[in-house]
């Protein structure tokens, strides 16, 4: 910088320095407003901080830029604009960033901060750009750009909703928060060289401001951080589609737009492993009780968004665990540290920690699961019915036929195939299944099928298909089970559903028809290709498509009823498939239709209704075989007294 100063300006500075003993200054300066603002932007008024400072210099307030003539502040005016014998104040801007040290990687950083310093959010927080937002990387000082396309990390830095997140690497990193959006690109004027500061001119004065920028000069303009600080994960690819229009909206309308924030801030003040632990946990069980209170009816709305989506949830959790990949403690922490508490959140937010069966003698209990939305790279938008019904039936009671009570308790599963390899539906599902005085009477696992129509779905199959899932990962493969799993041995290729399909596809459960659905694709035994079986599988035969299909539905349904057949046979359950959800007439493009329609809601309603309707049915028949089961023993006790 000392070489532009004075290529620019000769020796005429002003104050009588020179170049390298100015240059130093203007840069720790501005760095040290910079942080001020950031910590604080409704306290510290960085220009007039600024202005200050070169009226220290004898450059004065004087020469400060004024209004454009389209009405808008611009910041001092640059040296072309006054001439050469007033100095370099009002071009630093231009200058800091033209200056060599800018351009070179790892130039103009800030001190990392020491060992016990406070996180990012927290009182005293320091800042290091680092220029890496939402993925994407550039200088660690931006440089000026056509007034069309600001730097990125301008933009996220001068955004009112941007959000920063300690590194140890780099320090405080911008990453826009949901619903964020940019300073208008008309701000960034390469001809006025005022990037850093066109921007700042709503922030208010604070005394003392100028002090804590000159305190701020003693800082080291380059410094390294800790060797053994790890760089902050990548977004996973569903974290990725985060920065779309339609899930912004989604969260915004349903008041979840702050859980992603609010949470970040939250691991801002923890301050050990076992206190992350303890965090973590508490906080996906809330994202969960959120959910299922606003789906049922408990609380604030939040927004004009349906009380039955699904979907805020969806988003919400993606948030969370963004956050959570890329926190980056003081204390340290280490991958698999870190793996075990995006575990945490995943379960506590899905309800898979929560479902809590009572005890009591005289209440049926039941386990129903659900999916989150799917096929979102196609349609954003999309909402899944089953997650949906998830949501409204936790924890609710439904009367059996007779007028028993039957508890509903839920979970949601993801739709990745990594997780159901690692165990995921077993680890949910086995403490319910084992025998004991709050085991499960009655599960159905449910998912999103067919246009217009239920399904019971027979017959299950060990088979993927390698559809890809919401990370857009491909698997074909037989069916993994994990280790130190209760299952049958040698591995089945089938499995069949024990729900009372006959009774429930015979009663008038809601507007759509429910199927007994049989057909699967096998092998034949001695085979060597695929074949299309209406009425189910053949002897010997090897899956390739249960009834369910070859993908996640299938796969939850085939790992339910094989985890029931190797503890507790007799368990009635099944899997359940639901009509496609879809949006109205006039609402079918993703790319200009609206996140919800009347149609929309008003089927995936319906859909809730007459998935609570099918299970009142399930669990009155399960009554009626467990009286009869009953009586016939009693019966047989009886007659062996005689």
């Amino acid at each position: 910088m000392a070489e532009v100063l004075r290529a620019e300006y000769g020796d005429a500075l002003p104050g009588g320095l020179s170049a390298e003993r100015a240059a130093p200054l203007l840069a720790a300066v501005m760095d040290g407003l910079q942080l001020q603002w950031l910590l604080d932007p409704e306290e510290v008024d960085m220009p007039t901080a600024f202005r200050d400072f070169l009226a220290l210099l004898g450059a004065g307030e004087g020469h400060g830029g004024g209004s454009g003539e389209d009405g808008r502040e611009r910041g001092p005016a640059t040296s072309r604009e006054r001439g050469p014998e007033q100095g370099p104040a009002g071009s630093w801007a231009g200058l800091i960033l033209r200056a060599p040290a800018a351009r070179r990687p790892g130039a103009l950083r800030l001190r990392a901060p020491r060992p016990g310093a406070p996180a990012s959010g927290a009182p005293g927080a320091p800042f290091i750009p680092t220029g890496r937002v939402r993925g994407r990387t550039s200088s660690p000082c931006p440089r000026l750009a056509p007034a069309s396309s600001p730097p990125y990390w301008m933009s996220a830095i001068n955004s009112p909703s941007a959000r920063w997140s300690y590194s140890a690497r780099g320090g405080a990193r911008a990453r826009a928060r949901p619903g964020a959006g940019h300073r208008s690109p008309s701000l960034y004027r390469p001809a006025a060289h005022t990037a850093l500061l066109a921007p700042m001119r709503r922030i208010r004065t604070r005394r003392g401001a100028l002090v804590v920028a000159l305190l701020a000069a003693a800082t080291p303009l380059c410094l390294t951080a800790p060797a053994t600080a790890a760089a902050p994960a990548d977004v996973t690819v569903e974290e990725g589609r985060l920065t779309q229009t339609a899930p912004q909206e989604i969260l915004r309308r349903s008041g979840f737009d702050a859980v992603e924030r609010e949470f970040g801030h939250g691991l801002a003040r923890v301050t050990g492993y076992g206190e992350a632990r303890r965090y973590v946990a508490g906080e996906g069980r809330a994202l969960w009780r959120r959910a299922v209170d606003r789906a049922q009816g408990r609380g604030p709305d939040g927004g004009d968004l349906s009380r039955d989506d699904d979907r805020p949830l969806y988003w919400a959790r993606l948030g969370m665990t963004r956050q959570l990949r890329q926190w980056q403690p003081d204390f340290g922490l280490t991958a698999s540290e870190r793996g075990a508490l995006l575990g945490s959140l995943e379960r506590g937010s899905r309800g898979q920690d929560s479902v809590e069966l009572p005890a009591d003698p005289d209440v049926l209990r039941i386990v129903v699961t659900g999916f989150d939305p799917f096929q979102l790279d196609a349609d954003a938008r999309r909402s899944n019915p089953s997650g949906a019904a998830a949501l409204a039936l936790d924890g609710t009671t439904v009367r059996t036929a007779s007028g028993e009570p039957a508890r509903i308790e839920t979970a949601v599963f993801p739709v990745r195939w990594a997780d159901f390899a690692d165990g995921t539906v077993e680890r949910t599902l086995l403490p319910h299944f084992r025998s004991g005085p709050r085991q499960a009477d009655l599960f159905t696992t449910i998912s999103q099928g067919r246009p217009g129509r239920f399904d019971i779905e027979r017959t299950n199959g060990a088979w993927r298909g390698g559809y890809p899932d919401n990370a857009r990962e491909s698997r074909t493969e037989t069916v993994p089970i994990p280790a130190g799993v209760p299952t049958v041995r040698p591995q089945p290729q089938w499995t069949t559903t024990s729900l009372p399909y006959a009774r429930i596809v015979a009663a008038r459960t809601g507007p759509f028809p429910v199927v007994d659905h049989t057909e699967v694709t096998e092998i034949p035994a001695g085979g060597t290709g695929p074949v299309d079986r209406p009425d189910g599988p053949t002897p010997g035969s090897t899956a390739r498509a249960g009834g369910g299909g070859d993908y996640l539905s299938n796969e939850i349904a085939y790992r339910a009823t094989l985890l029931r057949d190797a503890v507790r046979p007799a368990l009635p359950g099944g899997h359940l498939h639901t009509p496609v959800l879809e949006f109205g007439p006039g609402n079918t493009d993703p790319a200009h239709g609206q996140v919800t329609d009347p149609d929309f809601v008003h089927h995936r309603i319906a859909i809730t209704e007459q998935v609570r309707a099918i299970l009142t049915v399930a669990a009155s028949e399960t009554v009626a075989a467990s009286e009869t089961a009953a009586a016939s023993e009693t019966a047989a006790a009886r007659g062996a007294r005689r």
